[in-house]
């Protein structure tokens, strides 16, 4: 069934991936947030983060647009100069 093998397919790649990583590497690389390329909110909906105005990133902050989504927040301040 489609179950069984997207299963064995998942079960194939974590293998393979631990293969080449440490299962404390692959803890840590899933906590860590990641840069999001293209903005998916209205406005600017379509758009690199990078050309999405300064004014619009400090209201989506001020707001807390995304305070549920770390991608988002680190995105976010990233483009804001303050990502750690």
């Amino acid at each position: 069934t489609t179950d069984e093998l997207t299963q064995q397919a998942q079960t194939e790649v974590l293998t393979e991936m631990l293969r080449e990583h440490s299962a404390e590497e692959l803890i840590r690389l899933t906590n860590t947030p990641i840069l999001v390329k293209i903005c998916n909110f209205k406005k600017h909906k379509g758009q690199p983060w990078s050309e999405v105005p300064v004014g619009y990133l400090q209201w989506m902050r001020r707001e807390g647009v995304g305070a549920d989504d770390r991608d988002l927040q680190y995105t976010i301040d990233y483009y804001l100069g303050r990502a750690a």
